[in-house]
């Protein structure tokens, strides 16, 4: 029996069409034996060499060798404090300290590392008089014992500037 060249590649993509992994990884090294003797030498083909040859011989993900690789969704960074908590801090440090909202801003900034456009955006959902709808009282109608609750983490350090009464 002979061995035909053509019956082979014609079995190896048959069986790689039906979805035999190993013969997929063969008719691609098919391919690569192909673009490397038979195509012309350009930048294009390099390419594809190249990276054909880092998947086969160094078993890097063809995606990523082909430079097709999802890249993970970026997303903000995640707040270091809990949204309630500064708003509840911000709250006291206004209603019950007697501080002004810029004054706020700079102890939270100072104390959290909270810019002033998070605190006052944080304000919009927390205080009533920000928020740019009628909503009735949100978080400034609770009293002071809730509101230090809800500060959470930063209740030690908000407690630490209330007017002794």
């Amino acid at each position: 029996m002979n061995f035909n060249i053509e019956d082979f590649e014609a079995e190896t993509l048959r069986r790689a069409n039906a979805g035999e992994v190993d013969a997929a990884r063969e008719a691609l090294r098919i391919v690569r034996r192909k673009l490397d003797t038979e195509a012309p030498r350009d930048p294009v083909i390099e390419y594809l060499l190249s990276n054909l040859s880092s998947y086969l011989d160094e078993g890097i993900p063809l995606d990523k060798a082909l430079g097709l690789e999802r890249q993970p969704r970026k997303t903000g960074r995640k707040p270091k404090i809990d949204p309630l908590e500064l708003g509840s801090a911000d709250i006291i440090l206004r209603q019950y300290c007697g501080y002004s909202p810029e004054t706020a801003c700079m102890w939270l900034e100072k104390t959290t590392g909270a810019d002033r456009r998070t605190v006052q955006r944080n304000r919009k959902t927390y205080d009533a008089s920000y928020a740019n709808r009628d909503t009735g009282p949100l978080s400034e109608s609770l009293d002071l014992e809730l509101l230090l609750y809800n500060a959470g983490s930063l209740r030690k350090n908000v407690a630490s500037v209330l007017p002794q009464i």
